[in-house]
Parts: structure tokens; sequence; C-alpha cells
């Protein structure tokens, strides 16, 4: 369970790093993606810069739990702890990632 904590909390972290520092490219496997976010490379831009430090902690956060759970006696009860903050991390991180998107498209009008 530690190992693969630590592996997805990475993965985690190095999207939100990636986003924030605008090198995490429009695609179809990692970041957020919505229509909105995926409306143009603006809006995508905008979106991960504004999310990516939640999403980052967030992952950081889980590579600590994955670390704990390599330590304890019963690191089963790590998974749920860290489904629940990955949540508590992402969904305000989408919320940014979302208005900083709109802002961004309603700006810019429709992509062609």
């Amino acid at each position: 369970m530690g190992g693969l904590l630590i592996l997805g909390g990475v993965l985690i972290a190095v999207t939100g790093v990636f986003g924030r520092l605008g090198k995490l490219r429009i695609n179809h496997f990692a970041g957020f993606r919505t229509r909105t976010t995926m409306a143009s490379d603006e809006a995508w831009l905008a979106a991960h810069r504004a999310g990516g430090l939640p999403l980052a902690f967030g992952g950081v956060v889980v590579v600590a739990l994955g670390l704990f759970a390599l330590a304890a006696t019963d690191p089963d009860v790590f998974g749920p702890i860290a489904a629940i903050v990955v949540l508590a991390f992402v969904v305000p991180g989408a919320v940014l990632a979302q208005r900083a998107a709109r802002v961004v498209n309603e700006t810019n009008g429709p992509a062609e």
C-alpha cells in the first residue's frame, strides 16, 4: 500500500507542479480536463496555474501517507485516508482551475 501511495502521490504532485509552472500541455491523461479548461491553450494554462498548487500539495501529503504506511503495522488504513486527502486538495484545485479557465474563455470569446 505504501509504495502505491508514494507512486500516486508523486504523479499527482508532479502534475500540480508542472501545471503551476506552465509546463503541462493540453493532454488526455493528466490535469484538470474539462470542456472549459481544454477550450484553448490559454484556458488550460490559466486553469493549471490556478489549480496546480493545491494539486501539488495534495500529492505531497499522499507521499507522506505512503511513507507512514511503509512503517505501519496496518498499512491498509492509509488508502482511505489518502483518498480523502486527495479529494480535499483536488476539489478546491479543480474549482480554482475551472474559474480561471472560464474567465479566459469569456475574455477571449469562443474557441475556433
